[in-house]
């Protein structure tokens, strides 16, 4: 019977938040002529992923990590870091 509990609980299909902080950071030798390289950013936002299994919640809501193509001597980086709530 634990088994089949288990499943069944693990299975279970609900709406599901996923919670990200974002920070977004140039690097590299600003080489515009407009002068300084912009700021960084960090910023938060939430999602629903709805009618899901835990699982599936989990694959939708991960930890990545994109770099840009250099312009004018810079790079952006977004570092963008999931989890569920």
């Amino acid at each position: 019977i634990v088994p089949v509990l288990a499943i069944t609980f693990a299975s279970c299909k609900k709406d599901r938040v996923c919670s990200c902080k974002v920070v977004n950071a140039y690097t590299g030798t600003y080489t515009g002529v407009a002068g300084t390289k912009p700021a960084d950013s960090k910023y938060d936002y939430k999602f629903t992923v709805v009618d899901a299994s835990a699982i599936t919640a989990r694959r939708a809501c991960v930890h990545t990590k994109e770099v840009g193509d250099e312009s004018q001597g810079i790079k952006l980086e977004t570092d963008t870091n999931c989890s569920l709530e």
